[in-house]
Parts: C-alpha cells; structure tokens; sequence
C-alpha cells in the first residue's frame, strides 16, 4: 500500500511539471541534431536561486567579472572580429554555466548532446583564428593585429571541454578534468604572452582584453580543481536536455539573484538600446561605420612649362651682349664666343702651355721635400657654434625585479648586474626581461616561457621550458640551456651565442627559429659537460655551427621557388 501511494506522488509531480510546461510559451528551445554555426541557439541560463559560496556562485562571479567585460573592452578597441568572438566565449561558458547548473537534477546524457552546441561555439573562436591562412583580412575588419589574442581565446575555449567528462571518467588522452582545463590554460597564456608583448605601449584596449580572459582562466582552472576535479557530478534520474533545464529554471520564482543571468539578458532602458553585454548565438554585427579623418592637403600646382625657342635665342642674345657683367675672362664672352671656340678645330690646343720632364712627379728627385699640406684653419668660435658628438644613451627607467600576479617575473631596467636568479616556485611561472644591460640571469627550475625583448650584452641560464625562449630587438646574448625547450625563436637580434646539449640536440621536436638575425652561433655541448663532470668529456669536444645569413633562390622546374641557405666552402 505505501509503495503504492509513493508512486501516485511521483506521477502527480510528473503531471503538474507537464502542466507548467505547456502554460510556458518560450519553452521550446530544443538543440539540433546537426551542429552548424548558423543554426545552434544556446538556452538562458536558469533562474534557480543561488546558494551563497555554493560552486555556481563562485563561476558566476568569474564569469560576470572576467567574461563579460570581454565584449565592451572589444567594442573600445574598434575591432569587429575581436568583439564577435569576445561573444563567442561568453556563449562557450554559458553552456558551462548551464551544465554546472543542472547536473544535481539530472542524470549523464549522452556526449552527442553536449557536443553539438559546444563544439559549434569552439569552433567558431578558432575559425577566426584560421584566417589568414587563407586570407588576410575578414570581411568585418583586419585580424593580423589581434592574431596572437585570438589565438589564446581559441585555445582559452577548450577548456570547457571538461564538461565532456562525467564524475570518475577520463578522455581518450587518459587525462583528468582537472589537466584538460590546465593544459589548455598553458597553450592559451603561450599566445597571450605574445599578444601582450606585441601590444604592449601601443594597444591598452587589447592588452587589457588579454589580462581580463588569462585572469578568467587562473579562477577557471582554480574552480575546477576544488569543485569539479573528478568530473560532472550528475546526481539525478531525469535524462538531461537544454530544454528540459531551460524549463526547470522558468519555474523557478523570479526573484533569484542570477547575477549572470541579468548581465547577459537584460537591456538598457535609455533608447530601447541593447547592452553592450547581451549575449546571443545567432545576433548579427552590424558593419562599423567607416571613421572619416581630415581631408588630404591640397596638391601642389603643376610645373611651369618649358621655355620656347623664341626666348632661348632671346635669352643667348641678352647674354653675348650684356658686356660680360657676369662672366669672366673679357668681355663679349657669352653663345657666341663658346661656339667660336668650339669651331677652332685642331687649333684649339695652340694655348696650351708644355709639360717639361722637371715638372712630372716621376722624375722629381726623392731627396727633395715633398709639398706640405695647406695649414688647417683654425675653427673660428665667435658665431658661438661648436661640434657635439651624439652618444648612444642607455634607457633609462624605473628597476625592477619581482614577481606580478603570482606566475610572471619582470627584471627590467637592470644594469650590470651579475648576480640576478630565479627559483620558480611553479611551472606555469613566466620570465619576461625588459632593456637589461651587462646582466647575468640563472633561473634554477622549470618555467613556461621565457621573453627577452631590447637587452644588450645579457647571458641567461635557464633548464627546461614548457613553451618557449624568445629574443627580440635584442645584442649581444649568450644563451644556455641545460635542459629541454621546444623552440628558441630569435627575432631581430644581433649577435647571439646559444649553447645547448647533444642531449637537446637529438631532440626531435627541438627547433631554432630565426628572423631578421645575424652572428648567431649554436655550440652542441656534451652532456658531461652541461652536468659538470670534467673527466668525462677530455675525448669529447663541443661542436659549434652557424646560422645561416644568405639564401640563394631559384626556380624549379614547375616555376615554384625553392630557396636554400648559402654554403661557403674554402675548397
């Protein structure tokens, strides 16, 4: 008999959730069953009220302090692609947010119902990444400045991929929740680290759009490993559907303090204008209009035209007869006299005075003194001018040596200093050397990436590297590793030492990458020595080998070019 009732009590609930279902108009968003980037509509967030210090209190303040400001910094910055995917990611995190939202409700759906929506949004971030490869500008505006932003965003989204993974479960990779979001975090800061360095003094609008999504992404990767380490936790019974969570949260009351819900659905009352934070999946960007600047200056007036034939033979007239008030050497000099000259024919050498043996420099006696040199004359200082030689100053600035925002070091303006060092107390910990001058930095550790950007005679020693060394605008370096980097890339550098292991050196994914360099020098050192056995490496010499400076080009027989670097040999 209770059994009995218990199940009279649950298809009541069903009956009366049917009901308000149905009174519900705007109940009927529902996900494709084909993902297409034109097609996909992401539902609202629910309006269920939120705990306090529960884990969707924690991700909607990240979202609505980090995400949102996203697109109004995009629209400052004046650039329609940045601001269409700064949407893109609010709606990447929304289903997120939606996921996070339901799961207490429902059970684990299938990967295919999550993978439609999401894999649409992720892809439409990194479809603006792609561009240039095959075009150099989007039809809503140039996408090479903000390239390396872009690119950080794209990788930035697929840490959402984590809802993928249901409580106790791995992706093919065998890697955990909590290292998807890590490692994708580390690929997007690579880029951003970039995008700041580009931007840096020139674009505040994007520097601060890169600093608002890499801070999203530290509480993002913090939020789940405490919250959500082991995966989704579905705890209910109900199969999980957009709509179904949509209509769960419509019939809850509508005094819920969503913050994030209110940000992204509302719209400003001055003008019935939307906010500049309204989110939508399928809302068109209006073109820009085009910002009109001041006229060009007018052009320069035509030249005069030339003179005629009337007043050449005026002129030659004038000239022969203005008595030589001009000229030298008599008067009646003028045409006339020049071509009466001209007509002598042999006769014209009668005026030239002879050579005699004495007065050739090949039969002056060697005992003779030599003509001395006309006497230097003296600089005359009464006009007050003088001779000022311009030397090359170094940059001056305020030095600094300390780490920002947890995992970035700055050493800028440090001059002679031998004694800089760096122990890192973390691998996602990045080094960033600015107009250092007659320096030597030992970083004793594992990093992620290591930018050197105007220094001057500066030798570095570092171990392993995540992502990558990078010099720029630079002179002058000596650079060791003692441990393994993917990439050393050298831009504008002049004069370059690099020295590394054979161990390096056998590394297949190891690359040295070069632009607009010069005297860049590697020496493959041996192992022995890079770990300070003396003994072991008497039999073994360290090997050193330029970088190529020349190319040559030539054309094959397909008419493609093919370039390949210049040898020159002494045989």
């Amino acid at each position: 008999m209770e059994n009995l009732v218990v199940r009279l009590e649950k298809a009541v609930e069903r009956l009366e959730k049917f009901e308000v279902a149905n009174k519900i108009g705007e109940c009927t968003v529902a996900v494709p069953k084909v993902a297409s980037l034109a097609t996909v509509k992401v539902p609202i967030p629910s309006e269920r009220p939120i705990q306090p210090g529960s884990e969707l209190s924690v991700l909607d303040a990240l979202l609505n302090q980090f995400v949102l400001p996203l697109v109004d910094i995009a629209v400052a910055a004046q650039n329609l692609v940045l601001e269409d995917v700064s949407k893109k990611i609010a709606e990447v995190f929304k289903i997120v947010r939606i996921v996070v939202d339901s799961a207490p409700h429902f059970k684990a759906p299938d990967v295919s119902v999550l993978t439609a929506p999401l894999a649409a949004a992720i892809q439409a971030v990194g479809a603006a990444s792609e561009l240039p490869r095959g075009r150099s500008k989007d039809p809503r505006g140039d996408v090479l400045p903000v390239m390396n932003a872009l690119r950080a965003a794209s990788e930035a989204c697929a840490s959402a991929a984590w809802i993928l993974l249901p409580e106790g479960e791995l992706d093919p990779m065998g890697r955990s929740p909590k290292v998807v979001v890590a490692e994708a975090a580390q690929s997007s800061e690579f880029y951003a680290n970039k995008s700041l360095l580009e931007h840096r003094g020139k674009n505040d609008d994007v520097v601060r759009w890169t600093r608002s999504l890499m801070q999203f992404l530290s509480g993002f990767e913090l939020f789940v490993a405490r919250h959500c380490a082991s995966g989704v936790p579905w705890r209910g019974v109900s199969p999980f559907s957009f709509q179904a969570a949509t209509c769960i949260g419509q019939e809850a009351t509508s005094g819920s303090d969503n913050a994030y819900h209110a940000n992204s659905s509302t719209s400003s009352n001055e003008g019935g204008a939307t906010s500049s934070r309204t989110i939508a999946a399928t809302a068109s960007i209006p073109p820009k209009p085009a910002i009109k600047g001041p006229s060009p200056p007018p052009s320069a007036p035509p030249p005069p035209p030339p003179p005629s034939l009337k007043e050449l033979s005026a002129a030659g007239q004038k000239t022969s007869g203005g008595g030589g008030g001009n000229g030298g050497g008599g008067g009646g000099g003028g045409m006339s006299q020049l071509l009466s000259e001209l007509n002598k024919g042999d006769a014209i050498t009668t005026g030239l005075r002879k050579v005699t043996k004495d007065m050739k420099s090949k039969y002056a006696n060697a005992a003779s003194p030599s003509p001395s040199p006309p006497a230097c004359r003296p600089m005359d200082t009464s006009s007050g001018t003088s001779l000022t030689v311009k030397s090359k100053t170094v940059a001056q600035g305020t030095p600094k040596f300390e780490l920002e925002q947890g995992n970035r070091w700055k050493v800028e303006y440090q001059m002679g200093r031998k004694d800089l060092e760096i122990t890192p107390r973390s691998a996602k910990e990045v080094i960033y050397l600015y107009h250092c001058c007659d320096c030597v930095l030992q970083i004793h550790g594992k990093v992620n990436a290591i930018s050197v950007d105007s220094c001057s005679r500066v030798g570095i020693v570092f171990g392993d590297i995540i992502s990558s060394f990078e010099t720029v605008n630079s002179s002058s370096l000596q650079v060791q590793c003692t441990g393994i980097v993917p990439t050393l890339s050298l831009d504008k550098t002049d004069g370059c030492q690099v020295f590394i292991s054979k161990k390096l050196s056998q590394t297949s994914t190891f690359q040295i990458v070069t632009a607009k360099c010069n005297s860049v020098n590697v020496t493959v050192l041996p192992d022995a020595m890079v770990e300070g056995d003396t003994d072991a490496f008497m039999d073994e010499d360290p090997i050193e080998q330029p970088i190529p400076e020349q190319f040559i080009t030539t054309f094959d027989a397909n008419g493609k070019l093919k370039t390949v670097a210049a040898i020159h040999s002494a045989a």
